[in-house]
């Protein structure tokens, strides 16, 4: 496929003779494989470096506690799990409208005009 591809599509009209460039290309691919072969070497290497880094590394499953259960975290992130703070109350107030800002623009579009 690639090869008809080369002779039919990609040569045509070049002034490359296709056994001249099949030619070449036998020669980049014989002169590199050792060197590919090499660092695909050195790829698997490290993969397993990762690989074995990883299951060193393994946590247990997260599973969900019960209210009121103790836990490492449970005194940080609320004290008393049945006394939690309450959501702010909602305003149904309206504001008056300005120019909406985007996260990622420091400039109100009243700036830009």
């Amino acid at each position: 496929m690639l090869y008809d591809f080369v002779n039919n599509e990609a040569l045509p009209g070049t002034d490359l003779d296709p056994d001249s460039f099949w030619a070449g290309v036998d020669k980049v691919v014989t002169d590199l494989t050792p060197q590919n072969q090499e660092l695909l070497k050195i790829r698997d290497e490290l993969q397993a470096q990762i690989d074995k880094w990883h299951r060193h590394r393994v946590i247990e499953p997260w599973t969900p506690r019960p209210t009121g259960s103790s836990s490492p975290t449970s005194d940080i992130c609320c004290p008393n799990p049945k006394i939690s703070p309450s959501p702010p109350q909602a305003s149904t107030t309206r504001s008056p409208r300005r120019p909406a800002r985007n996260w990622w623009c420091p400039y109100s579009t009243r700036a830009l005009r």
